[in-house]
Order: structure tokens, then C-alpha cells, then sequence
């Protein structure tokens, strides 16, 4: 029997569009599986880190800590479903 992959449940663009999502995931946030383990603030300054000592910015701006903190109270209410 095959293993099915578990993603999450399809969101509106709205949630994942912008800066914001390439900066999370160049300072190491691969999944939204994963973002609902990281803590908003350490998350924040390493996304701050990550668009400072890169060459080329990621983002003109780094989102604030509450923005950052919605994404992973997001994440941790996201619905899993299980897809093909």
C-alpha cells in the first residue's frame, strides 16, 4: 500500500502572498508544519538577520511580531488533510 503525502488544507492567496513567506522560509520555516513550532519573536529576528547579512534583500521591510505571531497562530489552527 502507498503512503499518502499529509498537506494542508488550500488557503486564500491573501494569507501566503508578499515578502513575508520568502523571508520565513529563507530564515528556515520550509512548511507550515513546521511554523507552528517557532516562536513569533526569535522567528522575527532571524527573519531580520537572514535580509540584513544577505546580499541581495529579500524584502524592503521585515513584518512586525505581530504579524509574525498570526502566521504561527494560524499555523497551529490550520486543518491537515490528506491529498494524492
Amino acid at each position: 500500500m502507498r503512503r499518502r503525502a499529509v498537506k494542508p488544507a488550500p488557503q486564500p492567496a491573501s494569507r501566503t502572498s508578499g515578502s513575508g513567506p520568502n523571508s520565513a522560509h529563507a530564515a528556515g520555516v520550509d512548511s507550515v508544519k513546521e511554523l507552528k513550532h517557532r516562536g513569533a519573536e526569535n522567528l522575527r529576528q532571524k527573519m531580520e538577520e537572514v535580509n540584513v547579512t544577505t546580499e541581495r534583500k529579500i524584502s524592503s521591510t521585515v513584518p512586525d511580531v505581530m504579524t509574525v505571531n498570526d502566521w504561527v497562530q494560524r499555523a497551529r489552527t490550520m486543518e491537515y488533510r490528506i491529498t494524492d
